[in-house]
């Protein structure tokens, strides 16, 4: 969906979408459907053991929150050795706020506590990941927009 969308709104941008086994095979209708299938390539794989090299760009949507520390130093490190010194790294995921201000997310933040190895972070929890992981954040750009799952959630 992450990647449809990106092509749909930019003509000139091809894209990889690398996913496991099971997601890219149902890729091909929702690219046909969207009209940008001819500027598509599909890769199944595990960015637990690497991910395809020479992007431009790199789109992490939604993964970041679902693993562990480690696991997530992992991901980063595989999408670190594939990139050029050019090559920019996206990350698409919930930024909670700090502090005891309420936040959407927080609650959020308690499910994955329970369910997965992951966690939501805030500004410099990803900053400090990202630092580990041999990337200097940039930019956190807020956004309120509809989530593929059909939330509301405020993303960053």
């Amino acid at each position: 969906n992450m990647l449809a969308a990106i092509l749909t709104h930019h003509a000139r941008p091809r894209g990889i979408l690398f996913d496991r086994p099971h997601v890219v095979g149902e890729a091909p209708a929702l690219l046909t459907a969207k009209g940008v299938m001819d500027r598509v390539r599909i890769e199944a794989g595990d960015f637990f053991s690497s991910v395809p090299s020479g992007g431009d760009a790199y789109v992490l949507s939604h993964i970041i929150h679902d693993w562990s520390e480690e696991q997530c130093l992992t991901i980063l490190g595989h999408c670190r050795r594939a990139m050029s010194p050019t090559s920019r790294l996206l990350i698409i995921e919930m930024v909670l706020s700090e502090g005891n201000a309420f936040h959407p997310g927080k609650m959020l933040d308690m499910t994955m506590l329970a369910t997965t190895p992951g966690q939501e972070r805030t500004e410099p929890e990803y900053r400090a990941l990202l630092d580990k992981a041999h990337f200097r954040l940039t930019r956190v750009i807020p956004t309120n927009t509809l989530n593929t799952d059909g939330s509301d959630r405020p993303d960053g």
